[in-house]
Formats: structure tokens, C-alpha cells, sequence
């Protein structure tokens, strides 16, 4: 029986396609992880968030990137914030940059949980204009019910952004280092509070995450790419 080479772009992607094949292992499929520009981009005419938002420059900034829907699961991290301390709510803001394609019911979330100064809907944002969030904030969120690989993630890491995002995300295993995530190991509102205050306590090195985000660059994609086409060839 002919083989023919599946690459995936994540481990957990290949754990899900071999539990469905009901196998433990395969030398058919191959992780090769998505790739981003690493080098930040600088737009023309950059925006100070603070100033635009109007946000204490004693507030900390966090950032959720992606369209706000079901599966991005932004509505859990409202829930957690609103049950976070008194003190650590007023000294963070949340930014969710993306398309609302929840027909307003997302705002309304917002709305109820009395938190709507502190968490903030900034829409679809140029592709230009994405750097100078990543670059005023201070950790990047991703909260997505399923996930196969995260872009956000080394978006925020070549930005010297860590994440917190659930450890059964499909790709935490390709992307995880303890200086560059913070990991929460249940999917419960109160486990994602404590995760918030985790990272905030840390220090994080903002110089080993953009170097540790050379790991996930497009040139390192692209090389990994053609040693598996070279690897199939000549087999």
C-alpha cells in the first residue's frame, strides 16, 4: 500500500487524527508548526493605546486577538475577570481585537458583568495597526475552546508577549516554555482567574520570548517544509 505523507500543523492535531485511526504512533505524519514575521512591524502613524482608550498608565494591558466568537471563547475570560480581586481588576484592562460576529451579544456579556470600562472591544483592526497593541501590552491571552494551533501566540511571542492559554490547547506542546506561557490546567472560570493572577506576579524576560519566537518564524516553516519534501523524495 502506497504511503503518502500527511503534515499537520500541530501535535495535538496528529494525537486527534491517530486516536481516530485508533494507532499509537505513525512515521506518516509530521509536525511542521505555523510560522509568523518575527521581525515587528512598525506602522506609519502608531497609535498609543492608552491615549486612544483612555487607560490609566498605571493599568496593565492585556490582549485577546482573534474574531469574537463561540469557539474563541472570549466570553470565559469575561467571567473570569469579573471574579478576579477588586485591586488586581483595577490595575488590568483586557482588549479583545477582532470581528464581533455574535451579533452584539458578546457587548451585552460585557455589559452585565459591570466590567466595561476595564474590558474593551476594539473591533477589526488593520493588519498594520496589530503591532502597536502587541507592543503596549503586557502579556497576550488565548482562551479558545479548540484550537489547532494559535497564531496569536507566537504573534505576542515575537512581540516579547507571553501567553496564558489552557495546557490542552493543541499546540501548547509545540509551543510551551516556562519562560514564555503560563499554563492552566482546568477549563473552569476560577482556574483562568488564577491563571490571570499568575502571570501578572511573574517576571518575564521580554528579550528571551522575541528570541525564543525565531523558533516559529516563516523562515524556519519554510525550511522544515522542504526537508520534508526532500525527505519524500528521496525515500
Amino acid at each position: 500500500m502506497q504511503k503518502i505523507p500527511v503534515s499537520v500543523i500541530s501535535t495535538g492535531i496528529k494525537k486527534t487524527i491517530l486516536n481516530y485511526l485508533n494507532i499509537t504512533e505513525s512515521d506518516n505524519f509530521h509536525v511542521i508548526t505555523n510560522g509568523c514575521y518575527t521581525s515587528i512591524i512598525h506602522s506609519l502613524d502608531k497609535i498609543n493605546i492608552r491615549d486612544r482608550f483612555k487607560i490609566n498608565k498605571n493599568c496593565k494591558i492585556a490582549v485577546c486577538v482573534g474574531n469574537i466568537t463561540k469557539n474563541k471563547n472570549q466570553v470565559q475570560i469575561v467571567r473570569a475577570y469579573s471574579i478576579l480581586h477588586e485591586k488586581v481588576k483595577n490595575g488590568l484592562v483586557i482588549m479583545f481585537i477582532g470581528k464581533d460576529v455574535t451579533n452584539g451579544l458578546f457587548e451585552q456579556v460585557i455589559k452585565e458583568s459591570g466590567n466595561k470600562e476595564n474590558l474593551i472591544i476594539c473591533g477589526n483592526i488593520p493588519k498594520d495597526h496589530l503591532s502597536d497593541y502587541y507592543k503596549q501590552a503586557s502579556f497576550n491571552i488565548v482562551a479558545s475552546i479548540s484550537e489547532g494551533f494559535g497564531l496569536s501566540i507566537i504573534e505576542g511571542f515575537s512581540h516579547g508577549l507571553p501567553t496564558l492559554t489552557f495546557s490542552n490547547l493543541d499546540a501548547v506542546q509545540d509551543l510551551y516554555h516556562a519562560k514564555a506561557m503560563c499554563l492552566v490546567n482546568e477549563r473552569t472560570d476560577e482556574a483562568f482567574a488564577k491563571g490571570i493572577e499568575q502571570i501578572l506576579l511573574m517576571d518575564w524576560d521580554k528579550q528571551f520570548i522575541q528570541n525564543y519566537a525565531e523558533n516559529f518564524s516563516l523562515a524556519k516553516m519554510s525550511l522544515d517544509y522542504i526537508n520534508l519534501y526532500e525527505r519524500v523524495i528521496n525515500e
